[in-house]
């Protein structure tokens, strides 16, 4: 499951099942407690147009001792880098890939950024 999604299920309290590769399917579940689904299909619904507004998701190497130096002092190199490029980026949390960050944003503008 993509790291996104498994944050939000760890967030939200919630179950989430994504179609498995392969299938036609584009039906995702998401069970339990109620108000913590309704939060959870906003966010899906947002992640999906994030997607399509930005286009272009990659994924960069690091390891995870130079993470503290990518991100900055006060989050200062990762605000500059995003604030000219205008995408974001998910740094790998306990269940990921340490040495992978992916950065999202729109294509041609997120290369600058990688």
């Amino acid at each position: 499951m993509d790291q996104t999604f498994r944050r939000l299920e760890m967030k939200l309290k919630t179950k989430i099942d994504l179609p498995t590769e392969g299938t036609e399917s584009d039906v995702i579940a998401i069970r339990e407690p109620k108000e913590d689904v309704m939060k959870a299909t906003k966010r899906f619904l947002e992640i999906s147009n994030e997607k399509q507004i930005l286009g272009l998701t990659i994924s960069i190497k690091a390891n995870t001792e130079q993470h503290e130096f990518l991100i900055g002092k006060n989050r200062a190199s990762i605000k500059n880098v995003f604030g000219r490029t205008r995408g974001r980026s998910v740094f790998p949390n306990e269940n990921d890939d340490k040495n992978s960050i992916a950065i999202i944003g729109r294509t041609g503008e997120i290369e600058t950024a990688s």
